[in-house]
């Protein structure tokens, strides 16, 4: 099986105007510096910090990643229907950064201006 480097998605997902998210890396990566460096100068906009895969030290991780680069901290509780009975749709809530979703609105607003004028 061959699949796409990170790099070239980052850049797909861009030019069609959407935000990079990295979905729960403490589920993929666990609490790993170099790792989670390497995928964020790969371009990446977000990095899903609260999600119901962390426990309190990875949240902490993340979140202090978003901050040292600037990065969308996004929110998922994973839900699955019943394929993940213990989860629930919601579950995670969105007063955990107020300024989340307005952010990355904003940040998929400016990009899909930019690839429009880019387009002309």
């Amino acid at each position: 099986m061959q699949f796409m480097k990170l790099g070239e998605a980052i850049k797909i997902i861009h030019d069609t105007g959407g935000a990079a998210v990295l979905a729960h890396p403490g589920a993929n990566i666990g609490v790993n510096e170099k790792l989670a460096e390497g995928i964020i100068d790969e371009g990446i906009d977000g990095i899903e910090v609260y999600s119901s895969y962390h426990d309190i030290e990875t949240v902490e991780f993340y979140r202090k990643k978003c901050k040292e680069y600037d990065l969308l901290a996004t929110l998922g509780s994973d839900f699955h229907g019943a394929t993940k009975p213990a989860i629930h749709l919601g579950e995670m809530g969105m007063e955990k950064e107020p300024e989340m979703l307005s952010r990355l609105l904003r940040l998929i607003h400016d990009r899909r201006e930019h690839n429009k004028k880019s387009d002309l």
